[in-house]
């Protein structure tokens, strides 16, 4: 759920990104918003300032001139995510500060909001406030007692400044806080590590929103092929003897079971002698196999075709047209099987029971009389 309103926000170049987070400008109120969807918002390098020369967006909080708090090495996002170097700060300041009415909207619903992932759950979540709105002498940074995504339910402190009663640095429930504090004005929001607490930071999440610092993990993409090679082939050159074709399958899921089949030209499938129908898809997500040709007293004229189905039933295909051989000049015509209900059957020759491994040629079972395939 969203806890600020969107307004309109005067961006930065490193913040141009994030205007679809939180959106603020100065003298605004935080509302409660209905439910909204969670945006997604990556955050590059080029993002991240070194130095609080400009606060507004991104950037490392360490290191500023007159600082007695010397900084680790630059916090940097590779795609593995946001490398923080202890001590080190890094967070998204707002434009200006937004003013909290401590009524509909308290510090614990907007601590509520918090979130942060990162490789050694060292990384402690941060929201700079003004404990007295529009008072920039009550400046204050609340954060959790303890680093990581556990820490943010347990209890937190005022880093620099008391807040009605309770000192500075004094663990604290936040429902407590959240009392003490009443009104208030939010500055900003990010992560902090301490010396000797190195980390790396793949998401830091507010206000419904998460900001991704790792690289984005692309899906593969898989593109089922299926190729019958030749397409067309003479009659005598489909049946056992003869030239035979050859079948290419990749794109499918390395290591998937595929299913599959060989339909005739009447729509009926056959398939192998064994009875067997699945092979395992290889690196290229499929198979190869060639020397492939038809027997059955169903072999006839016309088009077959090859389909391959993976476990989630999609399939690819692609066919094979048998046409009659040429007849010479004052030779009979040849007189072709009666189809009847026989149907053809495959067979593979010594390569292609090799390319396809010790389960040799699988293509699905053969439920008509007379169908069988040999290797």
């Amino acid at each position: 759920m969203k806890v600020l309103t969107s307004v309109n926000l005067k961006t930065s170049r490193r913040t141009a990104a994030l205007a679809t987070g939180i959106a603020v400008v100065a003298g605004s109120t935080l509302l409660i918003a209905g439910p909204a969807s969670a945006a997604e918002i990556q955050v590059t390098d080029d993002q991240v300032a070194a130095n609080e020369t400009v606060y507004t967006g991104w950037h490392e909080g360490y290191g500023l001139p007159g600082s007695t708090t010397p900084p680790g090495a630059d916090a940097v996002v590779t795609d593995a995510g946001l490398e923080m170097t202890g001590p080190s700060q890094i967070i998204n300041g707002y434009a200006a500060p937004v003013a909290v009415d401590g009524a509909d909207v308290t510090f614990a619903t907007i601590a509520a909001t918090a979130g942060v992932v990162s490789t050694n759950n060292l990384a402690y979540f941060q929201i700079p406030v003004y404990a007295e709105t529009g008072d920039t002498n009550t400046f204050t940074t609340l954060r959790p007692e303890n680093p990581g995504a556990a820490g943010l339910t347990g209890n937190w402190v005022a880093s620099s400044d008391d807040i009605a009663g309770i000192a500075a640095n004094t663990p604290t429930s936040i429902a407590d806080l959240s009392t003490a504090l009443g009104s208030f004005d939010l500055l900003a929001f990010g992560v902090l590590v301490i010396a000797g607490g190195d980390d790396v930071v793949q998401t830091i999440s507010f206000n419904g929103d998460n900001y991704n610092f790792a690289a984005p993990v692309v899906a593969p993409v898989f593109d089922p092929l299926v190729v019958v090679d030749p397409d067309t082939i003479y009659f005598s050159d489909v049946r056992p003897g003869g030239a035979g074709f050859a079948v290419t399958v990749t794109g499918f899921t390395p290591g998937d079971t595929l299913t599959i089949s060989v339909i005739d030209p009447n729509g009926e499938v056959f398939g192998s002698a064994d009875g067997g129908d699945t092979v395992i898809a290889d690196a290229d997500g499929g198979f190869a196999a060639a020397d492939l040709t038809f027997v059955g007293e169903g072999i006839q004229v016309g088009t077959y075709t090859f389909r391959v189905t993976d476990s989630a039933g999609v399939f690819a295909e692609d066919a094979i047209a048998v046409i009659a051989d040429p007849v010479a000049a004052g030779a009979p015509v040849p007189t072709l099987a009666d189809t009847g209900s026989d149907s053809g059957v495959l067979v593979g020759g010594a390569a292609a029971l090799l390319l396809l491994g010790a389960a040799g040629m699988l293509f699905a079972a053969a439920r008509r009389k007379g169908a069988q395939v040999t290797a």
